[in-house]
């Protein structure tokens, strides 16, 4: 039986740099990037977006009145998306498991990154699966997170948790699942291999 492998996306499947953000909002409204990440990732705007509890608009308005300037709605959408880069080698993990596991997405995310993700990382339609925060309204390190994935899980099939965050690591075995703390591509492998989990990787 096929393994059910569930995946954290960002740092695990894909790249991302909160900074880019907090550097273009910067550059563009003449603020200091420091300045930019204190106000909005450390001021709790954030995690209120990532469970889906502000729009887009309300967003975009909390966090003009967080830095003190009028944030024009497209161009705070452009600066947020563009903090993703690309993990040919984690991609390529990806194409070599889709065949021989059920894959399933776990992120703590809001809708202009998910969009973001759909538009440039094609990958991720690998994923039939996917649990996302502004979604079901819920954030890892939730157990319930968990719980729900392990309801697509099938009886006796061996179910796995990738992220790089040891807090949602361990609330993900704490419900059942063979949780994996992931610190590299390398590390990762070996770790699936230990499991019993196959991949279309060729043979040197």
């Amino acid at each position: 039986m096929k393994p059910f492998i569930a995946f954290d996306l960002g740092n695990v499947l894909i790249p991302f740099d909160h900074m880019k953000a907090c550097r273009a909002l910067g550059a563009i409204y003449s603020l200091d990037p420091q300045y930019v990440y204190e106000r909005i990732f450390e001021g709790g705007i954030v995690p209120a977006f990532d469970l889906g509890n502000l729009s887009p608009s309300d967003f975009t308005q909390e966090c003009s009145d967080a830095l003190k300037v009028n944030l024009c709605e497209d161009t705070l959408i452009d600066a947020w998306s563009n903090i993703f880069s690309h993990d040919p080698e984690m991609e390529k993990l990806i194409e070599e498991l889709a065949e021989n596991a059920d894959l399933c997405l776990i992120s703590n995310t809001n809708c202009w990154h998910y969009n973001s993700v759909l538009r440039d990382f094609p990958f991720v339609e690998h994923f039939p699966r996917k649990l996302l925060s502004f979604k079901i309204h819920k954030l890892k390190p939730d157990p319930e997170v968990f719980r729900l994935a392990l309801r697509w899980a099938q009886r006796g099939q061996i179910n796995i948790f990738i992220d790089d965050i040891e807090e949602n690591v361990n609330s993900a075995a704490s419900v059942g699942f063979n949780a994996i703390h992931f610190s590299g591509i390398v590390p990762l492998r070996e770790s699936l291999r230990r499991l019993g989990v196959k991949s279309n990787q060729p043979q040197e």
